[in-house]
């Protein structure tokens, strides 16, 4: 399955990857998926189902939700109205990487025009391989690894199964008892 839009990031305690699929003309249906490995060596504790949860945008006074990133992003998203009026958008020298992806983009269009296969499309089984990528073993700082904080507004059932998943770094090679980079630090 293609998505038209994916995001993979992470660090060696965690992976997130983001997909938006349109559903319409004026609807997007956005996936956050969080993973949370157990360290090399280490067992996770048993999952019964794949837990998930629905970001709250607002708050019960209509009020949007703006102290995490993510949520942050979906305001701006959403705020945009059901079609961005991209004609108006007045882009920069700082907005190259956007007009290179738009660019890519109508190449691609226009290829499935001519009857070509869009780029990373695999219709033979053997050349559709999963690729695993480097990911930073150290991110924002941290010389240990953090404890469990969503990246998105609302609450997790399993805070707990998550965090005891995390917790077999503690029990690894990996395991630093130091504060994060810069703490404590005027």
């Amino acid at each position: 399955m293609l998505f038209p839009s994916t995001l993979l990031t992470g660090s060696q305690y965690s992976y997130t990857m983001q997909f938006r699929t349109p559903i319409d003309d004026t609807h997007t249906y956005h996936v956050s998926q969080y993973i949370f490995p157990a360290a090399p060596g280490q067992e996770a504790p048993k999952q019964d189902f794949i837990p998930y949860r629905t970001v709250p945008l607002t708050d019960g006074d209509g009020n949007w939700v703006l102290n995490y990133t993510f949520n942050q992003d979906y305001m701006a998203w959403v705020t945009q109205g059901d079609i961005a009026q991209r004609d108006k958008e007045k882009l920069g020298a700082s907005d190259r990487g956007i007009i290179l992806f738009r660019q890519m983009l109508q190449e691609q269009m226009e290829r499935v025009r001519e009857g070509e296969e869009p780029m990373n499309t695999f219709r033979v089984e053997s050349a559709n391989q999963c690729l695993t990528f480097p990911m930073e073993r150290v991110k924002h700082g941290w010389t240990r690894r953090p404890k469990y904080r969503p990246g998105e507004a609302g609450f997790s059932a399993d805070a707990e199964l998550i965090e005891a998943t995390l917790a077999t770094w503690d029990r690894t090679e990996f395991a630093a008892d130091r504060e994060p980079v810069g703490a404590g630090r005027a």
